[in-house]
């Protein structure tokens, strides 16, 4: 009994580290970003794509432009999440909360879609971000429109410099964050209403 006890942990924990969702990078590895197809069986493209669209606007994501037809369907928005960066000098850190803004594409077809963030842009946190017209504006295509006087890093800076490493905690949190994405985006496809 105990042995069995034992094992649940380990199992539970094993289960979740195969479903961590992790940062790709392009072939020069100039770029980071995120890239996943989720299949739906049984599930229509006009059904993913309501459910999908309806998720988005609830938390608060807003749609730049939709692109909908027969075969597949697009939806561009821009993400925002919170995130921390621990700088390094010597022995001594500083960890630094973040605030994150990020480009992202879902394509949408029979039974999958596919969703791709990209340009990850790091804003300090005394910038609020929906106090900018740039981020509640649909002429605002994304996150290359930030303006110029709102003081901002992009996280390829950082990819390319070669701080991934744990100790920087940024693509950690990036891929925690993802996945909290990620798991939300199948959630709002399997949620079931309750008959209260």
């Amino acid at each position: 009994m105990k042995i069995i006890l034992l094992l649940i942990p380990l199992l539970v924990f094993s289960n979740l580290a195969k479903s961590q969702v992790h940062y790709k990078s392009n072939e020069s590895k100039t770029e980071m970003f995120y890239e996943n197809v989720i299949d739906f069986k049984g599930k229509t493209k006009k059904e993913l794509y309501e459910l999908i669209k309806k998720h988005l606007i609830i938390n608060d994501f807003p749609i730049r432009y939709e692109d909908d037809n027969d075969t597949y369907s697009d939806i561009y928005s821009t993400g925002k999440l919170e995130t921390k960066y621990r700088g390094h000098a010597g022995f001594f850190f500083s960890t630094t909360d973040f605030n994150c803004v990020y480009d992202l594409q879902i394509s949408v077809k029979e039974e999958k879609i596919k969703y791709k963030a990209t340009n990850f842009i790091l804003l300090y946190k005394s910038v609020r971000v929906n106090s900018y017209g740039w981020f509640s504006s649909p002429s605002a295509w994304s996150t290359t429109s930030i303006p110029t006087e709102i003081p901002k890093k992009p996280v390829n800076e950082h990819f390319k410099a070669g701080k991934t490493h744990k100790k920087y905690l940024l693509f950690q949190d990036l891929d925690n964050k993802m996945t909290i994405f990620e798991q939300g985006l199948i959630d709002a496809v399997y949620f079931k209403k309750s008959n209260w």
